[in-house]
């Protein structure tokens, strides 16, 4: 069985010009994918839980269809209503995978979702639906169609997803310039400056967790993070949340991510691992001397 097939898929459902998620709001989170999160109303909350797969589907006037695919960043969390209705609202935080913006984009339109999978309703209705696994299958299909024909829009998404530090809190990690120093010695070419993120990676693989401890006494977090070739020593302080998920399901969590979260604190992601924190110091990136490389921890 394959990892997709240990997971549900859940149809979101966004109209512009009702929801309290205004098209601004869209094309803000696009400009600064991936470090901003949101979350979203979930109608089968039952069954949803996090790591289930969800599409996001514009509904109503404009250009309608598929814009966005992702997984679920939280169980349902039961929260205030979004339509100001007062009924009793569960939802998901989000992890985008990819973004769309319908309105410059080509997208998987209304109609030939309709025409794909007829026993589904794409116009509109409740969000937060769980697909059949025979439609989630049909989608999946459509939406590998989808990337094959824009690869290389879907490719530059994917490197940001990989590999980024916010350019807004890299001048807060101590020894930052470690990591800068070693960008430009080893991989001149393989990295990008973009407005809001400082690196992103533009290829796969060798990329793992080598090693972490949690210091308790003085919640402090260590981690030994694998670049292609290099360990980056990364030290945690004053944790406020710490989360991992080191099953054998971990290794397609295969991005790293330093943001920022809760106003003033560190976010970081890193292949199974996700903690919160006040303060994150980068030690000198050192070469990797074993003779192979571990595919995750």
């Amino acid at each position: 069985m394959s990892l997709e097939d240990n997971h549900n898929t859940f149809i979101l459902m966004w109209n512009p010009a009702i929801s309290s998620f205004s098209n601004d709001d869209w094309k803000r989170i696009m400009a600064r994918y991936p470090f901003e999160s949101f979350n979203w109303s979930v109608w089968e909350h039952k069954t949803a839980k996090e790591y289930d797969r969800c599409y996001m589907i514009r509904v109503g006037s404009g250009n309608t269809g598929v814009v966005m695919k992702g997984s679920f960043g939280s169980d349902p969390k039961k929260g205030k209503d979004w339509s100001g209705k007062g009924r009793i609202t569960y939802y998901c935080d989000i992890a985008p995978w990819n973004m769309l913006d319908s309105d410059a984009q080509p997208i998987i339109t209304t109609a030939e979702l309709q025409k794909a999978i007829p026993s589904f309703d794409w116009a509109g209705g409740h969000s937060g639906r769980m697909l059949t696994k025979e439609e989630a299958k049909k989608l999946d299909k459509l939406w590998d169609k989808y990337c094959k024909n824009n690869a290389e829009f879907i490719e530059k998404q994917n490197c940001q997803f990989s590999f980024c530090i916010d350019k807004a809190v890299a001048n807060r990690i101590e020894g930052f310039e470690h990591l800068v120093d070693y960008f430009k010695e080893f991989w001149k070419d393989a990295y990008a400056k973009t407005p809001d993120c400082v690196f992103m990676r533009t290829y796969y693989g060798d990329t793992c967790n080598l090693g972490f401890d949690h210091d308790y006494d003085s919640s402090t977090f260590r981690l030994k993070y694998m670049l292609q070739g290099a360990v980056l020593p990364i030290t945690c302080k004053n944790l406020h949340r710490l989360k991992m998920d080191l099953d054998d399901d971990s290794s397609y969590i295969g991005w790293f991510k330093i943001a920022s979260i809760w106003g003033n604190y560190f976010l970081l992601e890193a292949n199974g691992i996700r903690l919160i924190c006040d303060e994150i110091r980068f030690g000198k990136v050192t070469e990797y001397t074993e003779e192979f490389y571990p595919a995750s921890i």
